[in-house]
């Protein structure tokens, strides 16, 4: 197992690693490609949960059609 810290700090050693070993260098850009996805999905995710979060507190403060205004919001 790799550790994604190192191959995101020096990938020419983990290409070199790779191509000692006789296997394919290429496989780091799509790991370092992966580790970057994963990471924006997280980032994404994140923001929309504080977002998700920060509606809810709304509408508990919330009344009436101002309520019903944002729990439409929160479903979409």
């Amino acid at each position: 197992m790799l550790d994604p810290k190192l191959l995101r700090e020096d990938p020419e050693a983990v290409r070199a690693s790779q191509s000692a070993r006789r296997e394919d260098p290429s496989i780091v850009d799509a790991a370092l490609a992966a580790d970057e996805s994963r990471r924006s999905s997280i980032a994404a995710y994140d923001r929309l949960r504080a977002e998700q979060k920060s509606i809810g507190r709304e509408v508990a403060k919330a009344s009436g059609d101002e309520k019903a205004l944002l729990l439409t919001r929160t479903k979409s």
